[in-house]
């Protein structure tokens, strides 16, 4: 699970690139840092879905359920602010 230590360090790099573009008006970091931030996002969803199908037990069903349920309600909760 590599991945999801490697995610936590790309998280500041689009932030820094609109930071960035805004004292120097070079564009070409922010751009770069929203493409390493999408990358990291996919990892970040690829190491959710494999312990969430990687859960060991008898209540793989309800757990999966859980999660599912908690990522549309951070969708629903996101999408209205």
């Amino acid at each position: 699970m590599y991945a999801s230590k490697l995610v936590s360090f790309n998280n500041g790099s689009h932030p820094g690139g609109l930071w960035y573009y805004d004292r120097t008006g070079n564009e070409v970091f922010a751009i770069v840092g929203g493409a390493v931030l999408g990358v990291g996002a996919g990892l970040l969803w690829t190491c959710a879905g494999y312990i969430e199908f990687s859960y060991a037990g008898k209540s793989k069903g309800p757990y999966a359920a859980d999660i599912q349920r908690r990522r549309k309600r951070a969708c629903t909760l996101s999408s209205n602010g």
